[in-house]
């Protein structure tokens, strides 16, 4: 019995191991910038949700996504997903700093 819970405990850390912080895939993303901006957007649109779960839209590391986000895009040529995605983070940011 003992072999099967100090079995379970170790299934339970290797999987939780697996699931990446929204601030880890940032921190990827980041590494990826100038070299492989698809990746970029790969790790940015999995991050996303995250933070917006952990912190909420109106918050600042949630716009910095948004934002790096449309730069990934920018640099892939999709200027109308970069343009939609630079406007949402300008916005949450004039909330944030409006009257500071």
């Amino acid at each position: 019995m003992r072999s099967f819970i100090v079995g379970i405990f170790v299934c339970i850390l290797s999987f939780s191991s697996l699931a990446q912080s929204w601030q880890q895939l940032y921190d990827e993303a980041e590494k990826n910038f100038n070299r492989d901006w698809n990746k970029s957007i790969e790790l940015l649109e999995k991050a996303l949700p995250l933070v917006e779960d952990e912190l909420g839209y109106e918050d600042n590391y949630y716009a910095q996504v948004l934002n790096d986000l449309g730069l990934a895009y920018w640099h892939t040529g999709g200027m109308q997903k970069a343009e939609e995605l630079f406007n949402e983070s300008l916005e949450i940011k004039r909330e944030l700093y409006d009257g500071q």
